[in-house]
């Protein structure tokens, strides 16, 4: 709630205050219907797409990690395989695969070819095509997260049976049936995650109303952050929409004393190795055409001097958030955890993180540079380290991706054997008597999953660009913008090189993640 607050109150009340004393163009914030349609249009195409790609990745989640026998390392590693693609920039699959799009390459050169008979929409059709491809193959993880849930909740007993009695399309379409909820919700997700994603659509000229709320912030300048808030009404609307709908969902499903929230079905080692090959599928493939594209071997020796400020900036962001993830999931548990009130703090936790996260980052951004407009305004002083250190930049990701600590905290507090926690309340154990009890009864046996997640919000967080674009200070850029500035100026021996070091640099905490969560589901059976 104070992320919120903090991020967008301020913004909401200098809208509402230009708008009530008429400083406020109304007619130009106006909504373009046709614009938000054909923006939709292309969301929903991304969103269906990305569904279908989830679906051989699902199994990755539909069961306990750690029950695959003597493959437990393959449990290890294969959520982080799966989720590698949504944690890194949006832009790298697209990149990689516009290569093949590049003179040399048989599509590029077919599509120069025709292009010079006339047929000039071949070229820019391909580009867009790539784009929305691209989008999808880095939003693919989300929709498999969804899936597989679903599936574990369900159980193993109607998929054996329908494995048995059923065979070709009839079984996939019972599947379908069966799932038919958790499908609308992983397309309405990622429907949402879309139509807030402008970059590999805008470099593909792929005209969007998040490509409008970036327009109108080059225009606003810093002084009139709000105009972005004002400009995109509808999706801070939908967004709403959705972090209410959340609420709702997250007190029906995890409100029930019967839910098995542990699931029941481990999954097999051949499902794993599907999620696994999707997984690289989505980052092998353009990663090994970018390597393909580099044309100056000296543009490898270059990249370490040249971005090794960035790099420094990145992970020391990403680390700091990784404290506070680590930090808010224990806080989240500890909220949500059975006590009187647990179900309205759950509500709410959940709405307030979905809401946020599916505010488009820009939006988020121009909040955190509001706030230090107001700030500056009232006559406080800003300290030097606030203004050009990580600070700010930390505020807006915390709210960008505080849904995933507090989601997992959601998670792991309902997941808490019932037996516990009627023995706390019991015992009547409170005050230090009872924040000790609870940290070695509940805390530590999932310390492991703590952690882990910490570590994920820091990798989200080192490779966000959105937000950051606006709140960097100077001189303090992230990699993933000096990667974004590359792609925009067509820099691809550059652009190539960051992004293997990046996937490279990535391999190592997403590793460390699985580990930490392997650890915690050794310690503790949920029940």
């Amino acid at each position: 709630m104070t992320l919120a607050l903090w991020t967008l109150g301020p913004t909401l009340i200098a809208a509402g205050r230009a708008i009530v004393g008429g400083d406020a163009d109304l007619a130009a914030l106006a909504p373009s219907l046709g614009l938000l349609a054909r923006s939709i249009g292309v969301a929903a195409f991304v969103a269906g797409l990305a569904v279908l790609l989830a679906i051989p990745a699902a199994a990755v989640w539909s069961g306990a990690w750690g029950g695959v026998g003597r493959r437990r390392w393959l449990a290890a590693i294969a959520p982080g395989i799966v989720l590698a693609p949504v944690l890194l920039p949006g832009y790298i699959a697209y990149a990689g695969l516009n290569v093949i799009r590049g003179p040399g390459m048989w599509l590029g050169d077919w599509l120069g070819r025709i292009g010079s008979e006339g047929v000039t929409w071949a070229p820019v059709l391909a580009g867009r095509s790539l784009a929305v491809l691209g989008l999808a193959l880095w939003a693919w993880p989300i929709a498999a997260l969804v899936l597989g849930s679903a599936a574990r909740s369900v159980g193993p007993g109607p998929h054996e049976a329908l494995r048995l009695e059923s065979r070709g399309p009839r079984r996939w379409v019972a599947l379908a049936s069966m799932h038919r909820g958790a499908l609308l919700a992983s397309f309405g997700l990622l429907l949402v995650v879309a139509l807030g994603s402008a970059v590999p659509l805008h470099v593909a000229q792929v005209d969007t109303y998040a490509i409008r709320v970036w327009l109108e912030l080059a225009l606003a300048g810093p002084d009139r952050a709000w105009r972005v808030l004002a400009s995109s009404w509808p999706m801070v609307l939908l967004a709403g929409a959705v972090g209410l709908w959340a609420a709702v969902r997250a007190e029906r499903s995890l409100g029930r004393d019967e839910d098995d929230l542990a699931g029941r079905a481990p999954p097999r080692p051949r499902a794993l190795w599907g999620g696994i090959a999707m997984g690289v599928l989505s980052l092998g493939v353009p990663i090994a055409l970018l390597i393909w594209a580099v044309r100056d071997p000296a543009a490898w020796g270059r990249f370490w001097p040249a971005e090794g400020g960035a790099v420094r900036a990145s992970v020391e962001t990403g680390a700091i958030l990784a404290v506070f993830g680590a930090g808010l999931t224990l806080l989240s548990m500890a909220a949500c955890g059975g006590g009187r009130g647990s179900g309205l703090w759950r509500a709410v936790a959940v709405g307030l993180a979905v809401g946020l996260a599916a505010t488009p980052g820009v939006i988020l951004g121009a909040g955190a540079v509001e706030v230090l407009a107001w700030t500056r305004a009232a006559g406080v002083e800003v300290p030097r380290a606030v203004e050009r250190g990580p600070w700010i930049v930390v505020v807006a990701h915390a709210a960008r991706f505080a849904f995933l600590p507090v989601l997992a905290g959601v998670w792991l507090a309902a997941a808490e054997p019932r037996a516990l926690v009627d023995l706390r309340r019991l015992d009547g154990a409170s005050g230090v008597r009872g924040i000790r009890g609870w940290c070695r009864a509940a805390a530590w046996p999932v310390l492991g999953p703590v952690l882990g997640v910490g570590v994920l919000m820091g990798v989200l967080s080192a490779h966000e660009v959105e937000a950051a674009v606006i709140v960097s200070p100077p001189g303090r850029d992230a990699l993933a913008r000096r990667m974004l500035d590359a792609l925009h100026f067509a820099r691809l021996d550059d652009l190539s090189v960051a992004a293997v070091w990046m996937v490279g640099l990535t391999a190592a905490p997403l590793l460390l993640a699985g580990a930490l969560a392997m650890l915690g589901a050794g310690r503790r059976r949920f029940r």
